[in-house]
Formats: structure tokens, C-alpha cells, sequence
């Protein structure tokens, strides 16, 4: 049996699967990499802990229990950060004033790096990496090309990785795309038929991503699918659903939650050390009973301390400590039970998602439909939809969803939260002809920058994802002189006063020097085409000089890379 691993390097969590296959039937079967010592032991907190300036950073559960204490000390969401401007710019605090700065991807690599360390250790299905054939590792779909070539420039830091990756049995793959190959585990492809558009809506813990896919063929052994439209990176997810019935348990607990603000100004910081504990065990409880309950349980009475809702004892006694210390503050009731409500639960989380305006599912969709509208020149009726993510559990997402779409029901797998990484496996050990059946655009700016040889710089961008061929004229203002020419992706902010051009993870990237014997050069022109083949954009560098036009270093590949 060959193996091949898939990795769902996440905002908030990562995910990871096994692809066993055997050659002689060609049959596959594909399990959720388990890390250890977690009580979610399927996820791997995207996290890094630095205990000192000058000690180790430690990435997974760990940091996560650090949000609580040390949050300044704790670097998240790096994933995020990676297709911002200032993916240089992730700093922790400590006492005294020092500082460490870390960038995007070194956070990511770091996560990586630990992340396949306890995959290793664990007692339960070790992973032995000198046995695996193939990795995958994912990306939203929205992903410039140059956060995509940070996220492998994140992966080449982790040595198992890095040898894959000189052995071209790395690969990258946007996560819609692995959670349709992911979910044809557990449906059949006869559901589907050619030329139908399929809405994929990934939601973790703290994003959530919505992208339309077209199918161009089923029959095949794997399916042709192309990336159509590309929402945006909403910022809520199943870590907001969780606050929501989080403030549910709350008001159970205590019926009269605004008296908080009044009471906490007046007890001072012993009050407010209580709350955060207090509510910290209310977000644990949340996420102990959000798939029980919030997927249509029966109304029921929980007896906290009976352990009905977490059966642990030191989660117990945390509690009831926290309850004792507001009993004697502010003289609450002292509640250990708590009536569960499925149906206001629903209605509270419908609200969150339903908003046609904000960070929302709903608006996220909107946004969706009218890009595919302008582009297509025709409303989006999707055939399908599928969901993934944690958050994919929640019954409100599905009802709100169903509501949206005319009763259209959304496929939800059993494990929607290891989907995409259980896709990315089976990518990993597809054919390279299978592979290259999968079509998608990157969302990618390309910038010439042209330097006089007294230094000052002229950039404007000559290449995007929406334009598969273009003709790019700069005019020379200064005859006769010396210039060089810098190709890279960049970040342009005026808010910020950001407009440089940065050529990270580019392969030919860099100076291209122009010919010394370039005397009276009166225009650049820069031709970029999307290889119908390849489907990778190539760019063309000609100088005119007396009404000729001389090609420069022939033409040059903008596929990124490390």
C-alpha cells in the first residue's frame, strides 16, 4: 500500500489525512491523522507560543491554553496574514518591553513543523514520513499568488516537506477543490452531471470561504472541475457560532447579563479575573454541546456538575469555583443546571448568519452571486452545495443555507471538519494526468518596477488573473539611460503608504539588466499570456530602439514558487 498525505493548513486549525492506495486495485481509503496528548486530538491548534525572546516557541494545544494567560505572548491567524500587506509584520510582547517579530510564514512553518512532529509521536497511527509517496497541502481559493508562495516558502522550513519538495511530490491545491474530491468519498458521482456549478461553502473555526466550481466532466475515474467565481474571506466562522450559544449558557446561568458591565466597574479586577474564567468554561460547554444540540437534540435539563455537558472533573471543579467566587461577589444564584433549548439556540444563530450586511455567511453570498453575475451574465443557480468545516455541523448553517436556495438541502459528510485535508490525501495520490484535470485561476497582480540608474522607480501593475493577455507600454521619459527592470507580485496601499513590489516565492523572479548597447530606447513593451495549455501566465520583455523592437531574455514564466 503507497501513502500519501493531505494537510488543511487552517486559520484557526489544521487538519490532516491519510491516503493509503493499493496499486494493484486501485482502490483508496483515507483516515483523519490523529495528534497527540490533545483532547481534540484530530486538529492541531494554528497557534505559536513564545515563552521568552530567546527561547523555543512552542506551536498546538499548548499555545491555545496560553490564550487565557499570556495572549500577547501568542501569535495566530498567521494563514490570514499571509495575502496582507504586512505579512512582515506579526510581533509578540513581554514584560519589560522586548519584542520578537516574526513573519507570516515563518509563524506557518512553525505550526507545520510541530504539526508533523506530533504526528509522529503519537501512540496512534505514527506517521512514518520516510514512507509517504506524496503530501498536499491546501489553500483558500482566494489566495494571491504571492500568499501561495509564502505558504510554500512556510512548508520548505519543515525538512519532510523540503525533501518532498526537491523531489516535485509536493503539492498545493485550493480548498474547495480537495473538499469536492474529499466529499466524492462518501457520494456517488452519479449525483452529478457535466456542465453543473456547484457552491462549496468551507466554514472553520474562525473563516469562512464560498466558492463557485463548474463541473466539466463526471465520468472520468476523478472528475474535471474549474473554479468559476471566488468569494471573499469572511471573518465568522464556527468560533462565533460557539459565542453565540456560548452567551446562551450565560443567560441560563444568570438571567440579568447586562447588571455585568455595572457590577464589574464596581468590584474592580477581582470581578473581572472571575468573569473571563467564567467564561471560558461557558465557551468549552459550547463547543461540548453545539453538535448535539444545535443539530435538532431534544429540549433537555444538563446537571453541570453530574458532568452531563463535559464529564471532567477538573473542568467540574474549575467551575464550580468560578460559581462559588460570583456567589460570594455579587450574591448571584448558584445554578449547576442548565435547560437547553435547541430551537432558541437556532433562532439566536440564524440571526448571526442571516445578516444581509457585515462579516456574515449571507453577505459573503451576495457578494458571491454578483461577481458571477457580471461574469457569467446570468443569476447563479447552483446544482449543489456542499459543505465543510466544523462549523458545517451546525443546523442553522444548513437551514439558512436550504432557505437561501429554494430547499435546495446542502451535502453535509459525516466528518465535514477533516474534508478538505481527506481531499488534498486523495490529490496526492492521483496520476499527474488526473491531476491535470483540475483547473483554477490564482488571484495574482504582476508589477513591472523600471529603474533609472539615479535610482528613482516607476511600477505599475501589468498582469492580474482577469486578464488572459495583455500589451503593456512604458514609454521612456529618459532616453539613453541605464535601467533595470524588477518583475514581482506587490501590495499597494495608499491608507498605508505601501507601493513597492516584493518578489517573494516567484520562480525567474528578480533584475532583469538590459542591454548595455541600448542607447536611444524609446518604449518597453510587456506582452503576458495565460498558456492554453499550461494555463500558466508567461510574460514577453521587447525594447524599442529606433522603431525596432528587441526581445530581452526571451519569455519569462510568472508561475510562483519557492
Amino acid at each position: 500500500m503507497s501513502k500519501y498525505l493531505g494537510i488543511d493548513l487552517g486559520t484557526t486549525y489544521t487538519q490532516a489525512c491519510l491516503c493509503e492506495r493499493s496499486a494493484w486495485e486501485n482502490q483508496r481509503a483515507c483516515t483523519a491523522v490523529r495528534f497527540v496528548d490533545q483532547d481534540h486530538n484530530e486538529r492541531f491548534p494554528s497557534m505559536v507560543y513564545y515563552p521568552g525572546p530567546n527561547e523555543t516557541p512552542v506551536a498546538g494545544e499548548e499555545a491555545e491554553k496560553k490564550l487565557e494567560s499570556n495572549p500577547e505572548q501568542v501569535l495566530k491567524e498567521s494563514k490570514s496574514r499571509l495575502s496582507e500587506y504586512d505579512f512582515l509584520d506579526m510581533m509578540v510582547s513581554f514584560p519589560g518591553g522586548k519584542e520578537v517579530r516574526q513573519t507570516a510564514w515563518e509563524v506557518s512553518g512553525i505550526v507545520l513543523k510541530q504539526a508533523m512532529a506530533k504526528m509522529e509521536s503519537t501512540n496512534d497511527k505514527p506517521i512514518n514520513f520516510s514512507e509517504i509517496k506524496g503530501c498536499t497541502i491546501t489553500f483558500p481559493a482566494s489566495f494571491p499568488y504571492t500568499a501561495l508562495g509564502l505558504t510554500k516558502r512556510a512548508a520548505n522550513l519543515v525538512y519532510e516537506l523540503n525533501k518532498l519538495s526537491e523531489d516535485e511530490r509536493l503539492y498545493f491545491l485550493p480548498e474547495p477543490i480537495a473538499a469536492f474530491i474529499g466529499m466524492l468519498e462518501n457520494v456517488k458521482k452519479e449525483q452529478f452531471q457535466s456542465g453543473e456549478t456547484v457552491l462549496v461553502v468551507d466554514i472553520g473555526a474562525g473563516t469562512t470561504d464560498t466558492t463557485i466550481i463548474k463541473i466539466e466532466e463526471i465520468e472520468a475515474s476523478f472528475p474535471t472541475l474549474k473554479i468559476l467565481e471566488v468569494g471573499d474571506h469572511v471573518l465568522q466562522g464556527g468560533n462565533n457560532y460557539d459565542r453565540i450559544i456560548s452567551e446562551y449558557l450565560c443567560k441560563q446561568t444568570w438571567p440579568e447579563p447586562l447588571e455585568l458591565e455595572r457590577l464589574e466597574k464596581a468590584k474592580g479586577d477581582i470581578l473581572k479575573k472571575t468573569l473571563k474564567q467564567f467564561r471560558y468554561q461557558w465557551d468549552l460547554m459550547a463547543r461540548s454541546i453545539k453538535e448535539e444540540f444545535v443539530e435538532g437534540g431534544e429540549e433537555d435539563e444538563l446537571d453541570i456538575v453530574e458532568g452531563d455537558i463535559i464529564d471532567d472533573e477538573v473542568f467540574v471543579k474549575t467551575y464550580l469555583n468560578c460559581l462559588d467566587q460570583m456567589v460570594n461577589l455579587i450574591g448571584i444564584e448558584k445554578r449547576t443546571k442548565i435547560i437547553v433549548k435547541p430551537k432558541e439556540l437556532n433562532d439566536a444563530l440564524l440571526k448571526a448568519i442571516q445578516k444581509p450586511t457585515g462579516a456574515t455567511l449571507l453577505s459573503g453570498l451576495i457578494r458571491l452571486e454578483e461577481r458571477y453575475q457580471s461574469s457569467q451574465d446570468k443569476p447563479f443557480e447552483p446544482s449543489s452545495i456542499i459543505l465543510a468545516g466544523g462549523g458545517a455541523k451546525v443546523k442553522a448553517v444548513q437551514l439558512a443555507l436550504e432557505q437561501k436556495y429554494k430547499g435546495l438541502k446542502p451535502i453535509s459528510v459525516p466528518k465535514p471538519q477533516d474534508l478538505v485535508a481527506r481531499g488534498a490525501a486523495i490529490y496526492s495520490s492521483m496520476s499527474k494526468e488526473e491531476r491535470g484535470l483540475l483547473e483554477w485561476p490564482i488571484n495574482q497582480n504582476v508589477y513591472l518596477v523600471v529603474q533609472d540608474r539615479n535610482g528613482k522607480e516607476t511600477w505599475d501593475n501589468i498582469w492580474n488573473r482577469d486578464v488572459k493577455e495583455n500589451v503593456y507600454l512604458y514609454k521612456i521619459s529618459n532616453a539613453g539611460r541605464k535601467l533595470i527592470l524588477r518583475i514581482g507580485t506587490g501590495f499597494f496601499s495608499k491608507k498605508h503608504n505601501i507601493d513597492r513590489v516584493t518578489p517573494i516565492g516567484m520562480k525567474n523572479h528578480g533584475e532583469i539588466q538590459l542591454p548595455r548597447d541600448v542607447r536611444r530606447l524609446e518604449e518597453i513593451k510587456i506582452r503576458t499570456r495565460v498558456d492554453r495549455y499550461d494555463n500558466k501566465p508567461y510574460m514577453e520583455v521587447l525594447l524599442k530602439e529606433a522603431n525596432d523592437w528587441i526581445p530581452v531574455a526571451g519569455e519569462i514564466s510568472l508561475e510562483f514558487g519557492i
